[in-house]
C-alpha cells in the first residue's frame, strides 16, 4: 500500500500532469495562436472533408440542390486555387477566415476598407502548393504570391503567404495590410487564445463550425463611430417631432428604447460565440453570448437555485403549437432582464408629471413576481376554426404564491392599459382597452375570471389598421381560473373551453409531455432544468402568417397542408455571466419546411398563369 504522503503526491503530480496536458492540447491550437487577437470575429471549420459530408447528410432529402454542399466547395476551392486535385491542401485540416480593424488611410479596395479580411488554409507543403498552381505566382521579396481564381463564376485575382503550415489569402488591393498581418503572426503576437477562456478554445476545436464575434474589440475599433451615428439619428428623430409620425415613421419614444437596448448590447457585450454541429439526423446549435464583467448583463447572466431542478409544467406543452414556451420565472435571469425591460420601457411608457396618480411600472412587476415567482408554461397555437379572427388562440400555466396580492397585479395591470399605455397607443394611431370582470362562471367548484383586451387602429383601412384587425379582430377574450397553487389561463379560440380542459388537467394530474415536443425537447441535453426552453413549429407558424396576411383582390390566399409531426427545440441557462442557447433543427422538421415552401411556391405560379391566361383573353 502507498503511504498517505506518497499517495497524496501522485494525486498531485497527475492532477498537474493533466492540468498542463489540456493547457497545451489548446496553446499549441496552431489556429488561434494565427489568428490576431485584435480580429473582429472568426469563422473556423474544422475538418473540411468530415464536416462537409455530415451537412450532406443533414441536408439529403431536404434540400432541392442536385449536388452535395461538399462536392460544391471542393469545386469552388479547386477553381480558387487552381489544383482540382487539391493535392496540396489538407483537407482534413481546420480552415479559417477572420477580419481586423485597419488604418482608415489603407489602400485597401475592397467593401469595407477599414477592415481587412483574411482567410488561411491549411496547406502541407506550401513551395510544392505555389509550383504545382496554374494560378499563382512565385513569391516575390515580401513574401507575397498572388493568386488568379477562377472560382464563383468568373476571375478575380488574390494576394496570399506563407504563415506557419497555413496559407494567409486576402483580396488584391490589401498588400500593405497583409505583409502587416503576417509579420505580425510570425513575431509571434498574442492570438486569439489570448482573448477567449478555455471553454470557448475547447469548443471552437472540437465542434465542426464555429463563429465567433468579439464585441469588445469592435466597441474599441469602432464604438465611437457608432456612438456618434446613433446620437446624430436621436437628434433626427427629436427634430422631425410629430412630422415622422405623420409619414408612417415610429415615433421618437419607440426609436429611443431601440437605440437604448443597442447601446447596452454594444457596452456590456463582450463575445458570441457560436458552435454548429450538423449530424444525420439533427443539427445542433449553441450560442453563448458573454458579458462584461461587472456591468448589468453580467448581474443578469447568473444562475440560481433552481439551476438544477426541472421546470414541472413542461406537461402543459402542445404538439400542434407554433410555440411552446416554459421558464422558472423566480431565476436570477428572469427577475433581472424584466426589471432591465422595465427600465428600457420606462421613458416610453412614462406618464405626465401631474398626474398623481401614475402608476409605478417597477412596483407592479415586483409586485407580480412576488405573487408568482415560479415554473411557467405557455402555448401558442394557430386557430382551428377556419378564417378565425383572430388566427391564434393561446394558454398557459403558472405557479402563484400569493393569489391575493396577484388579483391586485391584475386590476392595477388594467388601469395601467387604460392610462398610460392609452395615451402612448394614441401617439402610433392605436386605441387600446382592458376590461376585468370576476367571476363570470365556474367549473367544478372552481370560480372562473374573464378579461377582454381591445386594440384597433384609429384608420382600420389603412395597411396597418388591416394588419391590426387581421391580428386582433374584435379583441381577445381571456379566461383563468386558481386551482390550488396554479393559475391557469387561455386567451382567443374558445377561451372558456380551453380554461376548462386545463382546470380538469390540473385536477387529475393528467398533464404528459406530448410525444413529439419530447422527442425535440430531448436534442438538448437537461433542457428541462433551464432558465427557459420550448419549441417552434414553423409549418403551423406559417399557417397563422399566411391567414393573416392582407391579399390583393383576385388572389386566392395560400394553403398549408403539409402534415407535420416533429419541430425546433430550444433552451437557455444564465451563469457566471454568461447566457447559453441551444437549438435543435431535426431534419424531419426542415424535410416538411422544405415541403411547405415549395408547395406555397407552386400555388402562386398556378395563380400567376391563371391570371395571364385571363389577362390574354
Amino acid at each position: 500500500m502507498f503511504k498517505s504522503n506518497g499517495l497524496k503526491s501522485v494525486i498531485l503530480s497527475a492532477l498537474l500532469i493533466s492540468i498542463i496536458f489540456s493547457a497545451d492540447i489548446y496553446a499549441a491550437d496552431e489556429i488561434l495562436e494565427l489568428i490576431p487577437a485584435d480580429s473582429l470575429f472568426c469563422v473556423r471549420l474544422n475538418n473540411f472533408d468530415y464536416t462537409l459530408g455530415q451537412i450532406d447528410q443533414f441536408l439529403a432529402g431536404a434540400s432541392p440542390m442536385p449536388m452535395g454542399v461538399s462536392m460544391l466547395a471542393r469545386m469552388q476551392l479547386a477553381g480558387l486555387l487552381g489544383d482540382p486535385m487539391l493535392s496540396n491542401v489538407n483537407t482534413a485540416g481546420s480552415f479559417a477566415f477572420f477580419a481586423v480593424a485597419v488604418d482608415s488611410n489603407s489602400a485597401a479596395i475592397d467593401a469595407m476598407p477599414n477592415v481587412f479580411i483574411g482567410g488561411v488554409l491549411p496547406i502541407s507543403n506550401f513551395q510544392q502548393f505555389v509550383s504545382g498552381s496554374t494560378n499563382c505566382s512565385e513569391p516575390d521579396a515580401k513574401g507575397i504570391c498572388e493568386l488568379t481564381s477562377s472560382s464563383f463564376g468568373g476571375q478575380q485575382k488574390m494576394l496570399l503567404t506563407k504563415t506557419g503550415n497555413y496559407a494567409l489569402l486576402t483580396s488584391l488591393g490589401n498588400y500593405d495590410n497583409l505583409v502587416a498581418v503576417a509579420k505580425s503572426i510570425q513575431s509571434k503576437k498574442a492570438g486569439l487564445v489570448s482573448v477567449v477562456d478555455i471553454d470557448t478554445a475547447k469548443l471552437s476545436a472540437s465542434e465542426p463550425l464555429w463563429i465567433f464575434g468579439n464585441a469588445k474589440q469592435a466597441k474599441s475599433s469602432f464604438g465611437e463611430i457608432v456612438s456618434g451615428q446613433l446620437q446624430q439619428f436621436k437628434t433626427m428623430m427629436a427634430n422631425m417631432g410629430s412630422a415622422g409620425a405623420a409619414q408612417g415613421m415610429p415615433p421618437a419614444e419607440i426609436m429611443n428604447l431601440y437605440i437604448g437596448l443597442l447601446e447596452t448590447l454594444i457596452n456590456e457585450t463582450q463575445s458570441l460565440s457560436i458552435t454548429i454541429n450538423p449530424k444525420s439526423s439533427v443539427l445542433n446549435l449553441q450560442a453563448v453570448v458573454a458579458a462584461v464583467p461587472s456591468t448589468e448583463m453580467a448581474d443578469i447572466f447568473t444562475a440560481g437555485l433552481s439551476a438544477k431542478k426541472e421546470n414541472k409544467l413542461l406537461g402543459y406543452f402542445n404538439d400542434d403549437a407554433m410555440v411552446n414556451f416554459a421558464c422558472k420565472m423566480g431565476s436570477p435571469f428572469a427577475r433581472k432582464i424584466n426589471e432591465k425591460s422595465v427600465d428600457l420601457f420606462s421613458s416610453v411608457l412614462s406618464a405626465p408629471a401631474e398626474n398623481t396618480k401614475a402608476i409605478d411600472l417597477k412596483a407592479l412587476v415586483k409586485d407580480s413576481f412576488d405573487a408568482t415567482g415560479g415554473d411557467m408554461a405557455f402555448s401558442l397555437l394557430a386557430s382551428t376554426k377556419a378564417d378565425s379572427n383572430p388566427g391564434f388562440e393561446g394558454k398557459y400555466i403558472f405557479e402563484v404564491r400569493d393569489a391575493d396580492k396577484f388579483n391586485k397585479v391584475m386590476d392595477t395591470s388594467a388601469q395601467l392599459v387604460n392610462t398610460t399605455m392609452a395615451e402612448f397607443y394614441k401617439k402610433i394611431g392605436m386605441e387600446v382597452n382592458f376590461a376585468i370582470k370576476r367571476n363570470v362562471g365556474s367549473y367544478k367548484g372552481v370560480s372562473i375570471d374573464s378579461a377582454r383586451f381591445a386594440l384597433k387602429s384609429t384608420d382600420p383601412n389603412s395597411p396597418q389598421g388591416q394588419m391590426i384587425g387581421a391580428m386582433y379582430g374584435d379583441g381577445l377574450d381571456y379566461r383563468w381560473a386558481m386551482v390550488g397553487k396554479l393559475c391557469v389561463f387561455a386567451f382567443a379560440g374558445d377561451a372558456d373551453a380551453t380554461v376548462k380542459q386545463l382546470i380538469d388537467k390540473v385536477k387529475t394530474g393528467s398533464a404528459q409531455m406530448p410525444q413529439g415536443v419530447k422527442a425535440a425537447t430531448a436534442l438538448i441535453a437537461d433542457s428541462a432544468t433551464a432558465d427557459f426552453a420550448g419549441t417552434l413549429n414553423y409549418i403551423h407558424m406559417l399557417k397563422m402568417i399566411t391567414s393573416m396576411m392582407p391579399m390583393p383582390a383576385g388572389v386566392n390566399r395560400p394553403q398549408i397542408n403539409t402534415p407535420t409531426s416533429s419541430c425546433i427545440a430550444f433552451a437557455g441557462r444564465a451563469a457566471s455571466g454568461k447566457l447559453t442557447i441551444d437549438i435543435a433543427l431535426p431534419k424531419e422538421h426542415l424535410t416538411e419546411i422544405m415541403t411547405a415552401v415549395m408547395a406555397m411556391q407552386q400555388q402562386m405560379m398556378m395563380q400567376q398563369q391563371q391570371m395571364q391566361q385571363q389577362g390574354g383573353e
